[in-house]
């Protein structure tokens, strides 16, 4: 979703590897443009559970979460808490907040 290179690329176990751009800007200092404090943003980056492992750098979901480009790693639920949550076509989960795609404008969570 994020990132311009190809997910086609595979580990020794057989899944896909994102690769994120090098043009990403360094690392942030005041919590990036979402202005969040260090605590909140820890928070946000923590990984979820979902999986057992996750082979994306944690500086770089860091930085992009911290600069909007990324929802944040959340515990999905298996109901709608809220009205305003979205259900993951992926992992029929729903999200708080949740990543869009450019292209079609689909809905897609990072339970990373």
């Amino acid at each position: 979703i994020v990132g311009g290179g190809s997910n086609n690329n595979s580990n020794r176990a057989g899944l896909p590897h994102l690769t994120l751009p090098s043009s990403l800007p360094s690392p942030f200092r005041s919590g990036g443009s979402l202005g969040l404090s260090r605590s909140e943003l820890d928070a946000k980056c923590q990984p979820s559970g979902l999986y057992p492992s996750c082979e994306w750098e944690p500086k770089q979901i860091r930085r992009l979460i911290s600069n909007g480009q990324l929802a944040a790693r959340l515990k999905g639920s298996d109901a709608r808490l809220a009205k305003t949550d979205r259900e993951c076509p992926i992992c029929f989960m729903y999200y708080s907040e949740s990543n869009v795609t450019k292209c079609c404008n689909a809905t897609v969570a990072l339970g990373a």
